[in-house]
């Protein structure tokens, strides 16, 4: 049978402005057309509108949610974290036959296919159709990978995905202060997705010219982190032509180096670079370069092959673009060269009575995602104020709407204390086309509830008077709220599918009745992946953790009593993180070969966690102990705080990592934020394996009487140490004058135990 498939680019001009766009889609975006194939989720949030509405689904209606309730069909194991959302495709060709096949990719540089259909031997790699390793990080002491971080996305006319990953040269000094001596490098790579195999792959480069500063904004790789989600368009003036856009933000600890938000666009069949947009080209200080991350979203497209995206902190005007939805639209110059017409607008400047909190309390409109409502010239989104925009963008880009959709940011003035507060919007709003008047957006916010608003597509306008709420309030005090997908035979039977993570404690995974805004169905889901909307296709919803594994649920085979939700929060800020950390302390301690035994310690213990350790080691020169005019250093004290590096403190951006979780204090003592503490004393030293290096540790730990992070630890190793010794002679200096050396290190703690 031969399928006729139109030009996409055509179809999409000739219905972008009828009611019947959003069923196209639909039926092509997610893999259908004359041959009524099984649906595809090629793309984060199911479509380049990032819609999250997956509108062919026959099986998991309401009723049958309700009544039956969900069950874990199966589970399979991965390499690593997962931050990228579940694709899907059916009917791949691997080998000798046919598959439906589910994508995964993790921060190891590693790409997972896998049967979806496949449900025999649970928590096993059964089903594994192949995994593709690209290069990773080649230091297993750091745990701060630069891997996939961003969903990548699937063209599946040519059996081709399209994802980026880093590779980090170097050691990255892990309180993430400055530049140290480590390198990086961000990769655009394209896969066959039946093999697995690198079909082509480029080096991710870029600069502009600035209006104001001397030279160009230099794309620099090792300040960036990629998390937005790939992009994918067809050319408008070339219909068999595609393009991939990428986006990029800081990396974390963003206050302490130079960076900028990036948007790169390439030809997806060549690679070739077509366009390179900064979006704070003249600003040359630390801190707030206007990073375009989106909360796990990614730019979203039109019918035309115009991009949309909200950028981060950063100044705003005539050729900067902080804290601003910004339109890209492509285009080549006489010359050759090829670039974008940009319009945007500054929500900080559209709000001067505010201006000491955009400009000072990390507002981050970033933080949240766009979604361009299809069949029409609007596109709608929000970041951390709560606040929903609502843009034209037929000719430029002007706001036509402007509302508080969620809990008002600015009462208290103090908007939040930090990283806990609300009403964060992460991702893109979901929207679904109920009827030819009228669609629904939904959201959910930080400390706050879920909610529905109403567009009415004759007037072009969002109704906000007394929007719909759901029964459950995100009460949790950890990043993102409500991750949500949608799926619905066509305007009928639409259930709302949300993670909600939780702080120490698991999860929150619901299915709504998207129409009465009733939960239907709930479990709790331990370490719920952050960021990610749930992946739903064909009856089965994928479901990623933070601990090495994806879930599958279906429909229950009988009417199961639904558990109760989970209870309040009684566990303390931190969380000891799945997994086993014992490989990564293993894997250091081969370095120092026989010398390994001498800092093991001793009797039944077992690895608690890791943490990155960095600060400087203070000399003082003293006469030498045979005499005489010489002096040495002498080690003195140390100066040194922990960093989270595995994800103790996950209501922080990137899963806790980059922040202080204690500091060392008279020379013996670490003290967490919890007031745990740990009294140390030196058991045993050996010589670094690297020169230059301070020694390799063993400490004896006494734990203090608060019950904390620290409270059962009782043996600490200092590993994988760099710098912290002195590379000046004492001979100069003066006695008693202190050197101070920087070091940075990895430190393991131990508890008792097998």
């Amino acid at each position: 049978m031969t399928c006729f498939r139109p030009s996409l680019t055509a179809a999409l001009r000739i219905l972008s402005r009828s009611h019947l766009l959003p069923l196209f889609v639909a039926a092509t975006l997610s893999g259908g057309g004359a041959c009524r194939n099984p649906g595809s989720v090629v793309t984060q949030h199911n479509d380049m509108m990032r819609t999250g509405a997956y509108m062919r689904e026959r099986t998991l209606t309401p009723d049958a949610v309700s009544t039956r309730g969900m069950r874990i069909a199966y589970w399979r194991p991965v390499d690593g974290t997962i931050q990228a959302q579940p694709l899907y495709v059916p009917r791949v060709r691997i080998g000798w036959r046919k598959h439906d096949v589910v994508y995964v990719a993790t921060l190891n540089n590693t790409v997972y296919a896998y049967d979806a259909a496949e449900e025999r031997d649970s928590g096993t790699t059964r089903g594994l159709l192949w995994s593709s390793h690209l290069p990773p990080v080649p230091y297993p002491q750091l745990s701060l990978a630069w891997g996939i971080g961003g969903t990548p996305t699937i063209d599946r006319e040519n059996h081709t995905m399209y994802v980026v990953y880093g590779i980090q040269n170097g050691l990255f000094p892990p309180n993430g202060v400055g530049d140290g001596t480590f390198d990086a490098a961000w990769h655009l790579a394209a896969l066959d997705i039946r093999t697995g195999s690198v079909l082509r792959d480029v080096t991710i480069s870029g600069s502009v010219p600035s209006s104001v500063a001397p030279g160009h904004a230099v794309f620099a790789a090792r300040r960036q982190w990629q998390r937005a989600a790939l992009l994918l368009t067809t050319d408008p003036k070339n219909a068999t032509g595609s393009s991939v856009w990428v986006a990029f933000a800081s990396r974390w600890r963003e206050e302490t180096h130079n960076w900028h938000g990036w948007v790169m666009r390439y030809d997806a069949a060549t690679f070739a670079p077509r366009g390179v947009f900064c979006t704070t080209p003249d600003r040359r200080a630390d801190n707030e370069g206007g990073g375009v991350w989106e909360g796990g979203g990614g730019p979203a497209a039109d019918a035309d092959g115009n991009a949309y995206f909200l950028t981060g902190n950063g100044p705003a005007g005539p050729n900067s673009f902080g804290n601003s939805i910004v339109k890209l639209t492509p285009y080549r110059h006489a010359t050759g060269a090829y670039g974008f017409h940009v319009a945007a607008f500054s929500a900080a400047l559209d709000d001067p009575s505010h201006a000491a909190e955009w400009a000072n309390n990390d507002i981050d409109l970033g933080s949240g995602g766009v979604t361009v409502i299809p069949g029409s010239s609007r596109v709608v989104g929000g970041g951390k104020t709560g606040v929903f925009y609502l843009m034209d963008f037929s000719s430029g880009l002007a706001k036509i709407q402007e509302f508080i959709a969620f809990t008002n940011t600015y009462d208290p003035p103090s908007r939040y204390p930090g990283w806990i507060g609300g009403p964060h919007l992460h991702g893109s709003p979901t929207y679904w086309e109920v009827s030819v008047d009228s669609g629904f957006l939904y959201d959910w916010g930080e400390q706050d509830s879920l909610r529905r608003f109403t567009y009415d597509r004759h007037a072009g306008l969002v109704k906000t008077a007394r929007p719909s709420v759901g029964e459950i309030r995100a009460l949790q005090l950890m990043m993102p709220g409500g991750m949500i997908s949608l799926s619905a035979n066509g305007t009928n039977d639409g259930v709302l599918w949300a993670t909600l993570p939780e702080s120490g404690i698991p999860g929150r995974f619901l299915a709504i009745d998207a129409t009465t805004m009733r939960t239907l169905w709930e479990t709790a889901v331990p370490s719920l992946g952050h960021f990610i909307p749930p992946t739903v296709v064909d009856g089965r919803v994928f479901v990623v953790t933070s601990s090495g594994q994806f879930r599958v649920y279906k429909l229950a085979r009988r009417r199961v009593q639904h558990p109760p939700p989970p209870g309040p929060l009684t566990t303390p800020w931190y969380r000891i993180p799945p997994g086993d950390p014992a490989p990564r302390v293993q894997a250091l301690l081969r370095r120092l070969g026989s010398g390994t035994k001498q800092i093991e310690p001793r009797g039944e213990q077992r690895v608690l966690f890791t943490a990155a350790g960095t600060g400087v080691l203070i000399y003082t020169a003293r006469p030498t102990p045979t005499g005489g005019p010489k002096l040495e250093w002498v080690l003195n004290r140390a100066e040194d705080y922990l960093i989270d590096d595995i994800g103790l403190q996950p209501n922080m951006g990137f899963e806790g990592r980059g922040d202080t979780i204690a500091t060392f204090r008279g020379g013996t003592t670490w003290v967490a934020r919890d007031s745990s503490s740990v009294v140390t004393a030196v058991a045993a030293s050996v010589d670094a394996p690297d020169s230059g290096a301070a020694p390799w540790l063993l400490l004896i730990a006494r734990a203090g009487r608060d019950e904390g992070l620290f409270s059962h630890v009782t043996h600490i190793q200092r590993l994988g140490t760099t710098g912290g010794v002195p590379k000046q002679p004492a001979a100069g200096a003066r006695p008693g004058a202190e050197l101070r050396v920087p070091y940075s290190a990895i430190y393991v703690f131990y508890e008792a135990g097998q």
